[in-house]
């Protein structure tokens, strides 16, 4: 294992995907997926799973959009959170595998987003992470003690890309335990 230095914060949330950054609304993902597919010639489509919006009764979001096209596919997640917004959570990119492109991904990814947060020059994939583990090297880098993904992270394997935000979840859940906790009377 070499190290060319230490795990630092990175901007994650001011990474893309496509044009799909962290935080976008629906409209505003849907706007970048849509211009990505074009660029690419590929296939835009919303899937039709939809679920309420917890925080806006009577109103539906969809929960998925993608781009097919022959360099790959991108996926967008999203979420309600709390005030009854809907943003962005997860962007995926997968490629078709093969050795050369998993070295090309990860070329064009040095490329466009610099240095990944784990800077093992033989190792695990790379991660570029916004709250490193203070303990790294010698664990996942963009992971807290419980192996929770620890703030927004950017991760490649192979031939996929990930850029995640737990945020939205971790707005939800504390939202969720906020109304479910309740004064015992005794």
């Amino acid at each position: 294992m070499v190290l060319s230095g230490l795990a630092s914060a990175t901007d994650v949330r001011s990474f893309d995907l496509g044009g799909v950054k962290l935080g976008m609304n629906p409209s505003e993902a849907k706007a970048a997926l849509q211009a990505k597919c074009q660029r690419d010639h590929g296939k835009f489509d919303v899937t039709p799973f939809s679920e309420p919006n917890p925080y806006l009764p009577g109103k539906k979001y969809n929960l998925y959009m993608h781009c097919e096209a022959s360099a790959g596919k991108t996926s967008v997640h999203v979420r309600a959170i709390p005030g009854g917004a809907i943003v962005v959570e997860r962007v995926i990119y997968e490629m078709p595998w093969n050795n050369d492109n998993v070295k090309a991904l990860r070329a064009n990814a040095i490329a466009k987003y610099g240095e990944p947060t784990n800077v093992i020059q033989m190792g695990p994939d790379p991660e570029w992470c916004e709250s490193p583990h203070p303990s790294w090297p010698g664990g996942p880098a963009c992971q807290d003690d419980s192996g929770r993904s620890a703030g927004a992270r950017l991760r490649i394997t192979s031939t996929k890309v990930e850029l995640y935000d737990p945020r939205p979840s971790e707005l939800v859940q504390a939202d969720r335990k906020a109304k479910e906790t309740v004064k015992p009377s005794l």
